[in-house]
């Protein structure tokens, strides 16, 4: 599926992932609820507007912008659907 096909996934709710992604486990998911804790002092008290993140090979989530390889690939699938990979290094 394209990324057009895929954000419209991501927006319904879905895991999605790219197959040519290296790294195992990768995904990415539309955060909506996010309250806008920093942790420790740091907290804002505004809400955060939707945005996309991804989960990284640490486990961890960041913010996500799709780069122009990432936008143009026909690669999209839902993450539960993605193969597991084991890259060499």
């Amino acid at each position: 599926m394209n990324y057009g096909q895929a954000l419209e996934q991501i927006k319904g709710g879905k895991r999605m992932a790219r197959e040519g992604w290296n790294g195992k486990g990768l995904w990415v998911c539309l955060v909506t609820n996010w309250n806008g804790n920093f942790g420790g002092d740091l907290h804002a008290d505004w809400s955060a507007v939707p945005f996309i993140a991804i989960k990284n090979v640490d486990g961890g989530m960041v913010p996500w912008a799709a780069s122009q390889t990432d936008a143009l690939a026909d690669d999209w699938l839902e993450a539960s659907a993605a193969p597991l990979r084991v890259v060499e290094g």
